[in-house]
């Protein structure tokens, strides 16, 4: 009997002990964690190549999936913490249009200097002072349906700095935020998945907007 409660204590121990080392680890890897984008002002390769990986997945499966997807021409606008950038519309109007409101937002896209996205110009824009941003989902620019959605690395940093918000104060310094994001965001596999559902949506707008409008104004 007191050899098996030696045992426990010992195993208790150990627990207790590995759950120190994994809160202490914990905090010392949250100290490392960006606060920012490594790249404010133009896209870096990383988005560049999920962009990429997005688009040639829509190419080749976009029409298996439903006829027209695959060969529609959709932009693509991705926005960090200060700017909105758009790929695959030369010249465009002025700002993106909050669908189904119909409310302009935004002001002139500039063309990114010195940069390029697939050999071809992309433009950007400074977001608003009024935190107004194209959101996670499908924007008119002009008259053509726009995917939308943050770069994948602002949306990690977004997203930590939401449970910072709404975590009790003992729990900020030492909450896994890279796990938790992961599990909800995937990786670079779950944010191009995501990009392919909100493209979808563009795709629907292109096609039927009346039918996108009723779906998202239905209660």
């Amino acid at each position: 009997m007191m050899k098996a409660r030696r045992w426990v204590g010992r195993g208790f121990g150990a627990l207790l002990i590995l759950l120190i080392l994994l809160i202490v680890a914990s905090a010392l890897v949250n100290r490392t964690l960006p606060t920012a984008s490594a790249e404010v002002e133009r896209l870096s390769a990383a988005e560049k190549g999920r962009l990429a990986e997005f688009i040639q997945l829509r190419t080749q499966l976009g029409d298996a999936t439903w006829s027209g997807w695959g060969t529609a021409e959709i932009p693509v606008i991705v926005y960090n913490e200060q700017y909105a950038f758009l790929i695959g519309y030369p010249n465009p109007p002025d700002g993106w249009i909050k669908v189904p409101r119909q409310e302009l937002r935004g002001g002139p896209w500039e063309r990114v200097s010195d940069d390029s996205f697939a050999g071809t110009p992309y433009y950007r824009q400074k977001l608003p002072p009024t935190g107004a941003t194209p959101e996670a989902f499908t924007v008119l620019v002009g008259e053509r349906w726009v995917t939308s959605m943050p770069t994948q690395e602002w949306m990690e940093i977004s997203m930590a700095n939401q449970f910072r918000e709404e975590l009790p104060p003992f729990l900020v310094p030492i909450f896994p935020y890279p796990i938790v994001t992961n599990l909800f965001l995937r990786g670079s596999d779950g944010y191009i998945s995501l990009l392919a559902h909100e493209s979808f949506h563009a795709f629907q707008g292109d096609i039927n907007p009346e039918r996108l409008a009723a779906a998202e104004t239905a209660v």
